[in-house]
């Protein structure tokens, strides 16, 4: 029955909200295992310095999702009926009116086969936007093999006269078949836009980019290495779009990232919290230590939770992280599940290290350890995790959980 009623809603949504994108809008979409949310915020950035634009709210990237975004709702009803009757009544309401936006950019997100293919029944991009593929989702799929051939159906589906834009620096988007023009960004020698002279710090992430003879000098307070290719992703769009490449690099100089995806935050007792809260796998969390281990600080924590949606091979993937986590911090505390492999090899190491079922069973023993200097690391996924919950109860300032994920009143009980 539940299933019956989500179909029905789904299919009202997506009858709306396809009435509403008007023949003069350019729809972006955006797919990838990791940087997507950047990637689409990035972009409305730069794109809206010239012209109207619409971006998925959040991580809105669902059959759900896209129509939500496209019938200009920020959240989903999640468990509320009376909510899902406002969103339905609106979305009548709205599904007879064009939307105004020149641009409309949009997150494809997947969780099993079909997804793809079921998002590009609700919209038709013109641009598409590939940034990578890597092992998230697995339990729905055999291999990084099959995740990439779903998310390169949106490139392979785009019209003759669109844009794909690829990743030159990996190996799944690169290799994508399109009938599309293809514009490759990254730090290959061959790519179209290109970022050389890469710099990060505490400060953020500065390189030189070139795109057709022009350069610019790229700087934005921005942590991890891994989100220069969202970034590079955006530049690419802007200048695709007729935005000059000063212009594209300068809208990002401000740009902050989502809640959860690497913010920098001050915690207690001048401690500084490096945010990752939001999501969690082997590729992203592997970056995130390379991160950590690259930065100065007078002793490094980490606080890592389960890798979900792992799959049969979940094991060995925590045992792999496990080992760059104990050789890079002086203390680890692992919480949830496969957590205790992360705990294990920090005390095999000689390291303190302690495991906890619960994220705020685990701050409370964190906050008896925080030093001044102490450099911090928070990295889980969202089910039976929720890392947010550990930083909330250690931040310098309380005011500062507005910057935390997953903060909505429907989270609350969750």
């Amino acid at each position: 029955m539940k299933r019956f009623f989500r179909n029905l809603i789904a299919k009202f949504l997506i009858l709306h909200a396809r009435r509403r994108v008007h023949a003069h809008s350019t729809v972006i979409g955006v797919t990838g295992s990791i940087g997507k949310t950047t990637a689409k915020e990035a972009m409305a950035k730069i794109l809206s310095t010239r012209f109207t634009t619409l971006a998925s709210a959040k991580s809105l990237n669902s059959d759900f999702g896209v129509p939500l975004t496209l019938l200009e709702e920020e959240e989903s009803g999640f468990s509320d009926p009376l909510k899902w009757l406002g969103i339905l009544f609106r979305a009548e309401w709205r599904g007879y009116t064009k939307l105004s936006h020149e641009k409309i950019i949009l997150e494809l997100g997947i969780d099993a086969p079909g997804d793809i293919p079921r998002l590009l029944e609700i919209i038709e991009p013109q641009i598409g936007v590939f940034l990578n593929a890597a092992p998230v989702h697995l339990e729905n799929f055999r291999n990084v093999e099959e995740i990439a051939a779903e998310k390169s159906l949106l490139i392979a589906n785009l019209p003759a006269p669109g844009v794909a834009i690829l990743n030159a620096d990996d190996k799944f988007s690169r290799a994508t078949a399109t009938r599309a023009k293809k514009i490759f960004f990254g730090t290959a020698v061959d790519a179209d836009l290109r970022a050389t002279k890469i710099r990060e710090n505490l400060g953020g992430l500065s390189a030189e980019i070139s795109w057709k003879g022009e350069t610019a000098q790229f700087r934005a307070p921005v942590l991890g290495r891994q989100n220069l290719p969202s970034l590079l992703a955006a530049i690419t769009v802007g200048v695709v779009e007729g935005i000059s490449l000063k212009k594209s690099v300068e809208a990002l100089k401000n740009f902050r990232l989502p809640p959860g995806r690497l913010n920098l935050l001050e915690g207690m007792r001048g401690s500084r919290i490096i945010d990752g809260s939001y999501n969690s796998n082997p590729m992203s969390l592997a970056a995130a230590l390379t991160t950590l281990g690259q930065l100065e600080a007078e002793r490094k924590i980490v606080i890592l939770g389960q890798m979900n949606e792992l799959g049969s091979d979940s094991e060995n993937y925590h045992r792999e992280a496990a080992k760059q986590a104990a050789d890079i911090a002086d203390i680890v505390i692992g919480v949830y599940g496969s957590a205790k492999f992360f705990v294990n090899a920090a005390k095999a190491q000689k390291k303190t290290a302690e495991f906890f079922t619960k994220a705020e069973v685990a701050a409370e023993w964190l906050k008896k350890e925080i030093k001044m200097g102490d450099l911090i690391l928070v990295k889980g996924s969202q089910n039976n995790v929720r890392l947010e919950k550990l930083i909330a109860k250690i931040l310098a300032d309380s005011s500062d959980q507005r910057l935390l994920c997953r903060q909505e009143k429907a989270w609350e009980k969750r």
